[in-house]
């Protein structure tokens, strides 16, 4: 058993390490090593580790040699990794996993461990594959969003169809009814309704076959304005709702349904988060993001930014869940969701060059804030062509 360091004269257990793989100058090899090597002995008490571990681990060789694995990291005894390794280590097995380690200030990384039997307890040795990981989950992301594109286009074709009658029935009406009707804005409503839903269906359908959708310098302030006739109908009476649009906001290069796309989706998945009623607010600004603001979107650019922020009372996404929220099919709302909603926000804002920021908090309510590059046209679109917004 190693030592720990103490008195003067006394040898130290880092020290006692060394020794054991100076002589042939092995640890200056095994500390050049990418793999992470450490050895433990029954007790699960580091006797060594070399430099990849210090990495991987954020803890100095120092802080580790002569401390239980549960000294250096309280609670790890209570996860499964843990769990396995001691497996390993009493039917003296080997064997591999893939461990998602959380550090104290929250950051994670994902090692692939391999775990062999050695004379006084066990040798774990580990690979940092958490890049690998996001670019394995990246492609398993454009592989979903390759058959959702498939099944948008089955399902935006047979939608148009049915739009096509719809449309074609509430026009005939309009023109037998008498201006002074009061049914006529009923109608009026309906086609405005139809037509907006066909055009939809259009952008799935230029998605599922690949086409660009018609990009032009838009004002988001016209889209809201034109989207809040029809807002207080998909939030029903529970729920109240709140516009702050920027009087002057720049333009941004995309198509409006587009635009509409994100608003229906994001207020759907508010309104669903606030089965007790609350309030529900949609806001514009201009915005700089900076390359080292803490909370912008990952991979952003720094640069301006016209914000459009979809903020709710509700009751808030769990931290496990908000990983997945954008994944394609993934839902939580059991009998009344299709997990294609988000997915497709996320899909728009990103062929747009945007992001999305998440912040929530159970109990409390979510906010989706979408960042799309203002466009280097003219900066500001007059604000009397916005009816006073």
């Amino acid at each position: 058993m190693f030592r720990r360091a103490g008195k003067k004269g006394e040898t130290s257990e880092v020290e006692s390490t060394h020794n054991v793989f100076a002589p042939s100058g092995l640890l200056e090899v095994l500390d050049a090593l990418r793999e992470g090597i450490q050895v433990l002995d029954f007790d699960f008490r580091y006797v060594y580790v070399n430099a990849a571990v210090i990495g991987h681990g954020k803890r100095g060789r120092e802080e580790l040699i002569g401390r239980t694995m549960e000294e250096c990291y309280p609670g790890i005894e209570q996860t499964e990794t843990f769990a396995f390794l001691r497996a390993c280590m009493l039917e003296r097995k080997i064997a591999a996993r893939r461990n998602e380690f959380t550090y104290p200030d929250g950051s994670r990384s994902v090692f692939e461990l391999r775990i062999q039997p050695c004379p006084i307890g066990v040798v774990v040795l580990s690979i940092d594959v958490t890049e690998e990981t996001r670019l394995s989950n990246q492609l398993a992301q454009a592989q979903k969003m390759d058959a959702l594109g498939r099944l948008a286009g089955g399902v935006a074709h047979d939608f148009n169809n049915l739009l096509t009658i719809i449309l074609s029935g509430a026009e005939l009406a309009r023109e037998r009814l008498d201006d002074k009707e009061i049914v006529r804005g009923e109608l009026e409503s309906i086609i405005e309704s139809a037509q907006k839903a066909s055009h939809l269906t259009g952008q799935l359908l230029a998605f599922s076959r690949g086409r660009d959708p018609k990009i032009e310098p838009l004002n988001i302030n016209l889209c809201v304005q034109q989207f809040e006739p029809i807002l207080q109908r998909i939030l029903g009476r529970a729920v109240k709702s709140e516009i702050d649009l920027a009087s002057d906001l720049a333009l941004v290069r995309m198509d409006s349904a587009n635009v509409d796309q994100i608003l229906l989706n994001l207020t759907v998945n508010a309104r669903d988060a606030m089965d007790s009623g609350g309030i529900l607010r949609i806001e514009t600004r201009n915005v700089f993001v900076s390359e080292v603001e803490d909370g912008r979107p990952a991979a952003l650019p720094f640069g301006h930014y016209v914000m459009l922020a979809i903020t709710d009372t509700g009751s808030g996404i769990p931290t496990e869940l908000r990983a997945r929220i954008f994944e394609p099919f993934f839902t939580t709302k059991a009998d009344r969701g299709t997990g294609l909603g988000l997915s497709i926000v996320f899909n728009v804002v990103q062929r747009a060059g945007g992001g999305i920021e998440l912040l929530s908090e159970i109990g409390k309510g979510t906010s989706f804030r979408i960042y799309l590059p203002v466009d280097r046209g003219p900066a500001v679109q007059p604000a009397a062509e916005l009816g006073g917004a």
